[in-house]
């Protein structure tokens, strides 16, 4: 007679299963998230993920944020200088009468699309619903430090953009375009007409001569002021390729 394993049975499997689909529900989080994502997709999947990061907010407000002001605050007027201390080896900042005013910035929030995540925060930001400060919260990152940061990196590439602007003989925006590559409008070569062939007339080839036109640039200009109004330009250029005008479609 040949061996056969039949335990555990496809009950009792299935009785695993909601046991911890049960553990996992008492702990308010989500088992479709966390035991079998594979049912859930979608526009689904992200509800499921909307109620986990309510879940999380709520413990860290009512159970974490209070139990660490009262550490923190010890641990701050532990460090702080005071006159009315008498051991000053433990002083690691001078006194401030403002001390106890500070603020947590939270971990980033779960997400199961990054892109529509993304998508949204822009429209957002753009209609004025969402702050800087909120918007880098949800990424576990402070408004202060991602201002700072935004600044310094805009300072180096400035610097860098005049030092190849001055040593190529090009303009600073071109050279802010090369280092950035976030130009949506690419380089384009400028057409010159061949000095061998007669414009108007026939080359020695016989060949009919074709006039050769420098191609113009179509830039879509999104002004940020408070018209939000989309302006559509088009540079003009010569032969050469240099730049002799602007006209607005």
């Amino acid at each position: 007679e040949s061996f056969k394993n039949d335990n555990p049975t496809a009950n009792q499997k299935q009785f695993h299963d909601d046991v911890i689909r049960e553990a996992i529900h008492g702990l308010g989080w989500s088992s479709d998230y966390s035991f079998d994502p594979s049912k859930v997709g979608g526009a689904s999947m992200r509800v499921v993920v909307d109620r986990m990061n309510r879940k999380l907010d709520a413990i860290r407000e009512e159970i974490v944020k209070p139990a660490q002001t009262r550490i923190d605050g010890y641990r701050v007027a532990s460090v702080m200088d005071n006159p009315a201390r008498t051991d000053k080896k433990t002083v690691y900042f001078p006194f401030n009468s403002e001390w106890y005013k500070w603020t947590y910035q939270g971990p980033a929030k779960l997400t199961a699309d990054a892109k529509y995540n993304s998508d949204v925060d822009l429209q957002e930001r753009r209609a004025g619903q969402k702050t800087l400060s909120q918007s880098t919260a949800e990424r576990g990152n402070y408004w202060r430090d991602t201002r700072a940061q935004n600044e310094l990196e805009a300072d180096d590439l400035m610097q860098r953009a005049t030092r190849i602007s001055k040593k190529h003989g090009i303009s600073i925006e071109l050279a802010i375009s090369l280092l950035e590559k976030t130009d949506n409008n690419p380089i384009q070569p400028a057409v010159v007409p061949d000095p061998n062939v007669q414009q108007g007339g026939f080359s020695g080839g016989g060949n009919e001569a074709q006039q050769v036109e420098a191609q113009p640039m179509h830039f879509n200009i999104d002004a940020r002021g408070p018209e939000q109004k989309r302006r559509s330009m088009k540079i003009k250029r010569d032969a050469r390729g240099e730049m002799i005008g602007i006209e607005e479609l």
